[in-house]
């Protein structure tokens, strides 16, 4: 005796090819394929059967991880800085110069509220180049001190009357 045939129509499929990486081969679909693709997927109770509801729709952004340190070291450049181009163009005396230097204790102040704005208005190639900009922040730092300090160096042996150095060396 044969069987009965059942009244449900025979499920359809859709065949997915791969590429050799694994991927979807998006350029192979099926005609109609990507339709019903879109339509699964703008389908709660299908996202919901793969586990991705409450997925974020787009990666999170990379963390912005500058440290107080390295903020510390961004207003100690800006300091020296400071001192030194308002000192050349003002003819600031050494010790006006090491007014407009920031402390250390301003410098710790500011570092907290620094990291928190460089987080949120940094340009977008600053977090993948943090280390780069932190060398060049601190070399330019430690640069500007020695410039600094050889300037009023020379300033001071300048300030000295003509013979003053013979009489030391004789001493």
């Amino acid at each position: 005796m044969a069987k009965p045939k059942s009244a449900a129509p025979a499920p359809k499929r859709l065949w997915l090819q791969l590429t050799s990486a694994g991927q979807l081969d998006l350029a192979r679909l099926p005609d109609g394929a990507k339709q019903r693709l879109r339509a699964w997927y703008s389908d709660p109770n299908f996202l919901a059967a793969l586990g991705l509801v409450g997925q974020p729709a787009e990666p999170a952004e990379p963390e912005f991880a500058f440290t107080e340190r390295e903020a510390a070291a961004l207003w100690k450049c800006l300091g020296e800085a400071q001192a030194w181009l308002l000192g050349r163009a003002l003819s600031l005396p050494p010790e006006a110069c090491a007014v407009l230097r920031f402390s250390d204790a301003e410098r710790a102040l500011l570092a907290a509220p620094t990291v928190r704005v460089l987080a949120r208005y940094a340009p977008t190639w600053l977090p993948e180049h943090k280390d780069e900009a932190a060398l060049i922040l601190l070399l330019l730092a430690i640069e500007q001190g020695k410039i600094s300090r050889a300037l009023a160096l020379k300033r001071e042996a300048e300030s000295r009357p003509a013979g003053a150095e013979d009489r030391q060396e004789a001493a």
